[in-house]
């Protein structure tokens, strides 16, 4: 007899497929829009790690002109504690304020030109699209919204802070920082939310920028070597009666002589023996009779030393960096004594029997940072280096 139907087991398996067909369905796109989360999350924290990285070598070099800058010899400051940076800080804080989701950086941005506001501007903002939008443009601010974003702490080392750079402070090159981002997580099949977290670290921008700092005291070293170089053997062709004689030349710390006040005067300095001693060369114009301030001796020795420039009086994270031109006459192991308060002695003027005289080669010059100024403790010459001439 034929069958007109289908028989009831028929039906219920038929059923029972559709009903697996249908929540395997479900299970996928729910495991689809958990995968499309999941990715969109470590594309907020990549991006935002890369934001912070780029951000703060944009507004670094941005400033490094203007902090740079040394105009007088009497300057207190230049680095981050510049009249004209002190406001600014390359690393942004968190804001629980308004939508509970923003960061904000400092920028003192009358400092800038209107052009180069805008290029630091959208520079900041495409550094960290399309997860983070712009909110407000402060005097000395800019704030952007962090859709999820519900926090932003670093560690120096000694725990969470919600800081890691204090605007007119130096920036340690020595302590890595590391930080931790908070992020708002939904469940896409719970809807319940959870605060999950992000761990970075900033080693590999800190090795850049100390490679900057290193080559930047590099960039120093090779100037003030090939400055000495070149005013010893004038001097060496400069012979006696009209010069000094050859063993003295060997003794004068002649690189001395690029602290000088008046450029055009260092440049065509040459001895001329009066009675045993250069005393063409005894006006603080070429020879400084008294160790100069801090300022000074930075400001006359970008000066006079060919192939540095302004850029040269700080180091790759902005802070300000001291010279002393001769380290052997700072006894004290905190140099910035040495360059700051108790200067030492200037070295005599050149002269005959110079070979006799309380200092002897070999010169050496020291640059460094506040972080390595203890000569007690050995630090890399990325923040404190040596000029051996």
């Amino acid at each position: 007899m034929k069958r007109s139907g289908f028989a009831m087991v028929e039906i219920v398996i038929g059923i029972f497929i559709l009903t697996l067909l249908a929540t395997s369905a479900i299970i996928g796109m729910s495991s689809m829009n958990e995968a499309t989360r999941f990715q969109k999350e470590l594309n907020f924290y990549r991006d935002f790690d890369n934001g912070l990285k780029t951000t703060f070598e944009s507004i670094t070099d941005t400033f490094e002109p203007y902090c740079s800058s040394i105009t007088t010899g009497t300057q207190a400051s230049w680095g981050w504690g510049h009249s004209s940076c002190n406001a600014t800080s390359p690393l942004p804080v968190f804001s629980s304020a308004g939508t509970g989701d923003q960061i904000i950086y400092s920028i003192q941005w009358s400092t800038l030109s209107a052009q180069e506001q805008t290029t630091l501007e959208q520079s900041i903002v495409q550094s960290y699209a399309p997860y983070c939008q712009e909110v407000s443009k402060g005097a000395s601010s800019l704030t952007l919204r962090c859709g999820n974003l519900t926090g932003l702490t670093y560690d120096l080392g000694a725990g969470a802070v919600a800081s890691a750079h204090t605007a007119g402070s130096d920036i340690n090159p020595l302590v890595v920082p590391s930080f931790t981002i908070s992020y708002r997580q939904q469940n896409a099949r719970s809807n319940q939310v959870n605060i999950v977290t992000y761990n970075g670290t900033f080693a590999d921008l800190w090795q850049k920028r100390r490679n900057y700092s290193l080559e930047k005291f590099n960039t120093f070293s090779r100037s003030m070597k090939a400055f000495f170089n070149a005013k010893l053997i004038r001097e060496s062709q400069n012979t006696a009666p009209t010069g000094l004689n050859s063993v003295d030349d060997e003794f004068v710390p002649w690189h001395w002589e690029a602290l000088g006040g008046t450029p055009a005067s260092v440049s065509s300095a040459v001895c001329t023996d009066t009675a045993g001693t250069c005393t063409n060369l005894t006006s603080p114009a070429i020879w400084q009779t008294t160790t100069p301030h801090r300022a000074t001796v930075m400001k006359n020795v970008i000066a006079n030393v060919s192939a540095t420039n302004a850029a040269i009086s700080l180091d790759g994270f902005g802070n300000m960096v001291r010279m002393l031109p001769i380290s052997s006459l700072c006894t004290n192991t905190d140099l910035s004594v040495c360059t700051d308060t108790a200067l030492p002695s200037a070295p005599s003027v050149p002269a005959d029997n110079y070979y006799a005289g309380a200092i002897k080669p070999p010169y050496a010059s020291v640059l460094f940072t506040a972080s390595c100024k203890d000569t007690s403790v050995t630090r890399p010459n990325y923040c404190r280096n040596y000029i051996a001439y």
